[in-house]
């Protein structure tokens, strides 16, 4: 990117508005964070300290629409929640949403001629951030992509996604298998689809950290799809207790703004019926 220069462009902006900095991606996951500046709140630390700010805090951002903001905007505090107001700049690349720039305005006193500085650390962020970016969510959603052709109706889809995971060496090893698949619809008007699959990729995430054998997560469409396998797998009443724990996540990321629902399947005792699961 490199990752050092946007980290360079955070700690300058920082320092010359002695304000806590973050540059987060589009899921609003810290990417580059500044050193603290005595204005930090809970939901900055948990960020620094665990690399989410969590799922409350994720749908907040989310829920002022900053996904699509092209100029600098307002995240109004949630005191609940420990978070303090916040100025937030959207990172982009001709008009590609790579990102969301935020900086502490716990007291509401960042100027006009702030924000524009704010503004302009965006910009320089997205010209460091666009090569490496594409690199990686090329590679992401090529990834997703044999994941979700797993559980395809397609035998040809699914053969091919099986020898794509296989070559790569992300296929898990022998045991039970167990498919849950999310989907999301509108709960309520206006329907953000990138908010929903946003909220997907964080659920899958959280769900993928809590378990203790291998596990394959993607989101297709509006759809999200894990695969786990491994120790407890079988056991149907703790794979019904995530899925519930996915959907109350997803909820939580949208704000209620969208209904989701979970599909459990039976154990399989291998990943390539994973679609009968």
């Amino acid at each position: 990117m490199g990752h050092g220069d946007v980290q360079r462009v955070v700690d300058r902006l920082a320092a010359e508005l002695a304000r806590s900095v973050v540059v987060d991606d589009p899921a609003v996951r810290p990417l580059c964070t500044s050193p603290h500046y005595g204005d930090e709140d809970e939901v900055r630390v948990r960020a620094v300290l665990q690399r989410d700010p969590g799922p409350d805090a994720v749908g907040h951002v989310l829920a002022q629409g900053v996904t699509t903001w092209t100029r600098a905007g307002v995240v109004p505090a949630r005191p609940d929640i420990g978070m303090h107001r916040r100025v937030c700049a959207p990172v982009r690349y001709r008009g590609e949403l790579l990102g969301l720039l935020l900086v502490m305005d716990a007291d509401a006193s960042v100027t006009d001629a702030e924000v524009l500085a704010v503004e302009a650390a965006a910009r320089e962020v997205a010209a460091w951030m666009v090569g490496e970016r594409r690199a990686d969510d090329a590679a992401a959603l090529a990834g997703e992509s044999l994941v979700a052709g797993l559980v395809a109706r397609d035998a040809h889809e699914r053969g091919t996604a099986l020898a794509g995971l296989r070559a790569a060496g992300a296929l898990p090893g022998e045991g039970p298998v167990v498919a849950t698949v999310l989907a999301v619809s509108p709960d309520a008007a206006p329907f953000d689809r990138e908010h929903a699959r946003i909220a997907l990729r964080h659920a899958l995430a959280d769900a993928r950290r809590g378990l203790r054998g291998p596990a394959l997560t993607a989101v297709r469409d509006l759809c999200g799809t894990l695969l786990q396998s491994g120790p407890g797998t079988a056991d149907t009443a703790r794979a019904a207790a995530l899925a519930g724990q996915m959907v109350a996540a997803v909820v939580r990321v949208v704000y209620g703004r969208i209904a989701c629902v979970a599909g459990l399947g039976d154990p399989v005792d291998r990943v390539e019926d994973a679609w009968v699961s």
